[in-house]
């Protein structure tokens, strides 16, 4: 029997499928940006000082658990298998393109406004590795995730190709090997990171095409606690103390985020606020600014904990309006097709 055809087989009443039932089918796109603005949510909240008026380190450890894998068990949920060359330049226009548009910014801002070296700014960016031992203590920042999903889709793609019965296999194969040599090897451009996220990737298409059968999803919730106890996840720094229970987590994790997402269907705002899901790259690249902007002021007041937390969805509101913004996050593939009106 094909290995990955084994759940088809289970009793109809052990499996799930976690596309919307067929009565809201037409919500899944809903579903699904609601699961990400939870996660880019999360994401900002985690790089302020909100986690720790909840009890401190443990909020942190259950956002930093699961969030940046939810975003690549999405972007394998929603994969449509393409030409190589069809991924690769669209990757390019979607994601190289606006790291280095906000990674040049970000480069400007940290030698004008901190005095920081010309040479050691330059370096910093094509490294795309947030991992501090490569780069004397510093890091990219939040941005590493675009040049890993890249990269995790691209080589996705590639297994999906040549090993779409084994898809699941061959992409923790490539994860553990990422996390194995990841300490002594360093290439440039976030390759390792890409391929540390390919088993995240492989999970959400697996769960697209087969669903999850009840037993999985009970038993993955039961260890999640287990995870969080255990087993530290850090995909910036392709850093886990324990690597199947890690997986595990960041799959319970999202499958909560997921649930609730579907509980709050019914929520007048939900319509709205999927909305910034649907644009969380945008979020995610003015967060990184302003961030970096104020990474010697995160001791605020409330108010000022409010905004910052606030600010990158008031401006991806106005961004996502207007289609003069489009330049800054898409490449146009024909550059006289920009409004400029």
């Amino acid at each position: 029997m094909n290995p990955m055809l084994f759940m088809r087989h289970l009793p109809t009443y052990l499996r799930i499928n976690l596309s919307p039932p067929s009565c809201v089918v037409d919500m899944r796109d809903a579903y699904v940006d609601m699961t990400r603005f939870i996660g880019i949510l999360l994401m900002v909240i985690g790089h302020s000082y909100f986690i720790y008026w909840f009890g401190g380190w443990w909020p942190g450890r259950i956002i930093w658990s699961f969030h940046m894998p939810l975003f690549f068990i999405i972007s394998g949920y929603m994969h449509k298998q393409r030409e190589l060359s069809d991924v690769f330049y669209h990757g390019i226009r979607t994601l190289v393109y606006p790291y280095f548009i906000f990674g040049t910014v970000a480069l400007f801002i940290s030698i004008l406004k901190y005095g920081e070296c010309l040479s050691d700014a330059l370096y910093l960016l094509p490294t795309a590795n947030s991992s501090p031992a490569y780069n004397n203590g510093r890091t990219i920042g939040p941005i590493w995730f675009l040049l890993a999903l890249f990269w995790g889709r691209f080589y996705f793609t590639c297994v999906l190709k040549y090993f779409r019965h084994f898809h699941i296999l061959v992409s923790l194969i490539v994860t553990c090997l990422a996390f194995s040599i990841h300490e002594t090897i360093n290439p440039p451009l976030g390759l390792l990171n890409g391929a540390n996220a390919l088993i995240f990737i492989s999970i959400g298409y697996y769960i697209r095409e087969h669903g999850l059968n009840i037993v999985i999803i009970i038993a993955t919730l039961i260890l999640y606690p287990f995870a969080l106890l255990y087993s530290g996840l850090d995909m910036a720094h392709i850093a886990y103390n324990n690597v199947p229970l890690a997986i595990t987590g960041a799959l319970g994790g999202t499958m909560i985020a997921f649930f609730v997402a579907i509980l709050l269907t019914n929520c007048p705002l939900t319509r709205w606020l999927s909305t910034y899901g649907k644009y969380s790259i945008q979020v995610l690249c003015w967060h990184y600014l302003i961030r970096l902007y104020l990474r010697d002021h995160f001791e605020m007041t409330t108010w000022q904990l409010v905004l910052f937390v606030a600010a990158p969805f008031a401006i991806t509101y106005i961004t996502s309006k207007s289609e003069r913004f489009n330049i800054l996050f898409k490449y146009p593939s024909n550059p006289s097709t920009i409004n400029t009106k």
